[in-house]
Protein backbone atom coordinates (compact mmCIF):
# COMPACT_ATOMS: atom_id res chain seq x y z
CA UNK A 1 0.00 0.00 0.00
CA UNK A 2 1.22 3.69 -1.23
CA UNK A 3 2.09 6.15 1.41
CA UNK A 4 0.19 9.28 1.09
CA UNK A 5 -1.40 12.49 2.41
CA UNK A 6 -2.79 15.84 1.30
CA UNK A 7 -3.00 19.41 2.80
CA UNK A 8 -5.78 22.29 1.77
CA UNK A 9 -4.10 25.38 0.86
CA UNK A 10 -5.58 28.13 0.77
CA UNK A 11 -4.57 30.75 -1.85
CA UNK A 12 -6.73 34.33 -1.98
CA UNK A 13 -10.34 32.75 -1.70
CA UNK A 14 -9.57 29.38 -3.34
CA UNK A 15 -8.77 26.38 -1.71
CA UNK A 16 -6.37 23.62 -3.85
CA UNK A 17 -5.62 20.73 -2.27
CA UNK A 18 -1.97 19.06 -2.15
CA UNK A 19 -1.18 15.74 -2.41
CA UNK A 20 2.11 13.40 -2.62
CA UNK A 21 2.16 10.24 -3.17
CA UNK A 22 5.15 7.70 -2.16
CA UNK A 23 6.15 5.30 -4.77
CA UNK A 24 9.06 2.94 -4.35
CA UNK A 25 11.81 5.56 -5.33
CA UNK A 26 10.01 8.24 -5.86
CA UNK A 27 6.99 11.22 -4.13
CA UNK A 28 4.58 12.09 -6.90
CA UNK A 29 3.38 15.69 -5.42
CA UNK A 30 -0.35 16.31 -7.17
CA UNK A 31 -2.21 20.16 -7.07
CA UNK A 32 -5.44 19.78 -7.59
CA UNK A 33 -4.96 16.51 -8.94
CA UNK A 34 -2.35 17.47 -11.53
CA UNK A 35 0.75 15.74 -11.61
CA UNK A 36 2.85 18.59 -10.67
CA UNK A 37 6.65 16.99 -9.91
CA UNK A 38 8.32 14.28 -9.61
CA UNK A 39 10.88 14.14 -6.46
CA UNK A 40 13.60 10.86 -6.25
CA UNK A 41 13.80 9.56 -3.01
CA UNK A 42 17.75 9.82 -3.37
CA UNK A 43 17.27 13.77 -3.74
CA UNK A 44 16.24 13.56 -0.01
CA UNK A 45 18.68 12.34 1.34
CA UNK A 46 18.73 14.06 5.22
CA UNK A 47 16.50 17.43 4.78
CA UNK A 48 15.45 18.78 2.01
CA UNK A 49 12.84 21.43 0.22
CA UNK A 50 11.58 21.62 -2.96
CA UNK A 51 9.21 24.57 -4.48
CA UNK A 52 6.11 23.56 -5.68
CA UNK A 53 3.80 26.60 -7.48
CA UNK A 54 -0.02 26.57 -5.68
CA UNK A 55 -2.21 29.30 -7.46
CA UNK A 56 0.04 31.85 -7.09
CA UNK A 57 1.68 31.06 -4.15
CA UNK A 58 5.02 29.13 -3.71
CA UNK A 59 4.94 26.07 -0.82
CA UNK A 60 7.70 23.49 -0.11
CA UNK A 61 7.66 20.37 -0.31
CA UNK A 62 10.01 19.08 2.82
CA UNK A 63 11.50 15.97 3.76
CA UNK A 64 12.61 16.34 7.45
CA UNK A 65 14.37 13.00 9.10
CA UNK A 66 12.65 10.48 6.40
CA UNK A 67 9.06 12.22 6.69
CA UNK A 68 7.38 13.86 4.05
CA UNK A 69 5.36 17.17 4.71
CA UNK A 70 4.23 20.25 3.04
CA UNK A 71 5.61 24.05 4.35
CA UNK A 72 3.19 27.42 3.46
CA UNK A 73 3.62 29.97 4.49
CA UNK A 74 6.65 28.47 6.72
CA UNK A 75 4.48 26.53 8.82
CA UNK A 76 4.15 22.96 8.48
CA UNK A 77 0.92 21.47 7.76
CA UNK A 78 1.96 17.77 9.27
CA UNK A 79 3.25 18.78 12.35
CA UNK A 80 1.77 22.77 11.94
CA UNK A 81 5.12 24.06 13.59
CA UNK A 82 7.23 26.59 12.71
CA UNK A 83 9.60 25.26 10.36
CA UNK A 84 13.04 26.79 11.81
CA UNK A 85 15.98 25.89 9.72
CA UNK A 86 17.99 25.11 12.52
CA UNK A 87 15.53 22.14 13.38
CA UNK A 88 16.35 21.03 9.45
CA UNK A 89 19.70 20.18 10.05
CA UNK A 90 20.19 16.88 9.72
CA UNK A 91 20.85 14.67 12.99
CA UNK A 92 24.03 12.81 11.23
CA UNK A 93 25.64 16.51 11.09
CA UNK A 94 25.17 17.40 14.65
CA UNK A 95 26.39 13.56 15.71
CA UNK A 96 29.81 14.00 13.45
CA UNK A 97 30.06 17.57 14.72
CA UNK A 98 29.43 16.42 18.38
CA UNK A 99 31.93 13.59 17.90
CA UNK A 100 34.89 15.39 16.30
CA UNK A 101 34.69 17.96 19.18
CA UNK A 102 34.89 15.33 21.41
CA UNK A 103 37.47 13.33 19.91
CA UNK A 104 39.46 16.22 19.92
CA UNK A 105 39.17 17.80 22.68
CA UNK A 106 39.62 14.81 24.65
CA UNK A 107 42.68 14.17 22.90
CA UNK A 108 44.01 17.99 23.73
CA UNK A 109 42.71 16.99 27.29
CA UNK A 110 45.24 14.00 27.41
CA UNK A 111 48.15 15.93 25.26
CA UNK A 112 47.92 19.08 28.03
CA UNK A 113 48.64 16.49 31.23
CA UNK A 114 50.73 14.49 29.09
CA UNK A 115 53.01 17.67 28.24
CA UNK A 116 52.81 18.61 31.67
CA UNK A 117 53.73 15.63 33.44
CA UNK A 118 56.89 15.37 31.07
CA UNK A 119 57.93 18.79 31.64
CA UNK A 120 57.33 20.80 29.11
CA UNK A 121 53.78 22.60 29.45
CA UNK A 122 52.13 22.80 26.39
CA UNK A 123 50.41 26.18 25.72
CA UNK A 124 52.96 28.02 28.32
CA UNK A 125 51.51 26.16 31.40
CA UNK A 126 48.59 27.85 31.41
CA UNK A 127 45.15 26.43 32.55
CA UNK A 128 42.88 28.46 29.88
CA UNK A 129 43.97 25.97 27.54
CA UNK A 130 42.65 23.35 29.47
CA UNK A 131 39.96 24.96 30.53
CA UNK A 132 38.96 26.06 26.74
CA UNK A 133 39.40 22.39 25.66
CA UNK A 134 36.81 21.05 28.29
CA UNK A 135 34.71 23.91 27.81
CA UNK A 136 34.71 22.26 23.93
CA UNK A 137 34.47 19.06 25.18
CA UNK A 138 31.22 19.90 27.28
CA UNK A 139 29.55 21.72 24.10
CA UNK A 140 30.34 18.24 22.12
CA UNK A 141 28.86 16.01 25.36
CA UNK A 142 25.90 18.19 24.84
CA UNK A 143 25.43 18.24 21.09
CA UNK A 144 25.75 14.54 20.77
CA UNK A 145 23.29 13.81 24.32
CA UNK A 146 20.70 16.37 22.89
CA UNK A 147 20.73 15.19 19.22
CA UNK A 148 19.71 11.75 20.38
CA UNK A 149 17.34 12.28 22.93
CA UNK A 150 15.56 13.93 20.09
CA UNK A 151 13.09 11.59 18.31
Amino acid sequence: MRKRNSWPVTVGEQIHTVRWEEHGAYYDIYVDEELAVRIMKSDCEGNSEHDIRVGDKVCQFVVYDGKPDLSVDGILQRAEAELLRSERRSRRQKLIGGAFLIIMCTWSVFAWFGFQAAGEPLFGGSAVGLIGALAFLAVGIWLVVGTLRKK
